[in-house]
């Protein structure tokens, strides 16, 4: 399938192709149970958009693999934290954390927040999760994790 970025002189796309936009993977998971004190890999339960195949909703659910290599965004997103002492989200990479975990103070004020940046992907073994962590109660809490392929 062609992608954008990945087009060759004389190639003939199909309507599919130019209609599935960026490569992308969108999933969602309302009800996380963050344990105080835990680290967790989140699984994700609902896949908003993933034309590619790049999550499993039976297999390694907290996982985003991208087949096809390149620099992707990254989006995450917790929602519904508030009255914990401190919360953070980290990215990892293959198993291991590969940024500064983004942390924020929510300390009955700040319910929901995010981190964005851009990460490298092979295309073939690469795979990346989404951690989150709660201090002081735990919480049920949404989660929001997207991948998208911005250039080769």
């Amino acid at each position: 399938m062609a992608t954008f970025g990945t087009y060759v002189s004389g190639q003939i796309l199909t309507a599919a192709e130019l209609n599935a936009g960026l490569p992308t993977c969108v999933l969602t998971n309302t009800s996380v149970s963050l344990v105080a004190g835990t680290p967790l890999q989140i699984p994700f339960t609902v896949e908003v958009t993933d034309p590619l195949g790049w999550h499993s909703t039976s297999v390694n659910t907290s996982r985003i693999t991208p087949n096809i290599a390149g620099t992707y965004l990254v989006t995450m997103q917790i929602n519904d934290v508030s009255g914990t002492t401190r919360a953070l989200i980290s990215l990892y990479k293959n198993g291991s954390t590969i940024a500064i975990p983004i942390q924020t103070d929510t300390t009955g004020i700040v319910d929901d927040f995010g981190a964005v940046g851009f990460i490298t992907a092979n295309g073939t073994t690469d795979y990346f999760e989404m951690t989150g962590l709660v201090t002081g109660s735990s919480k049920t809490a949404g989660a929001q994790f997207s991948m998208t392929r911005i250039a080769s």
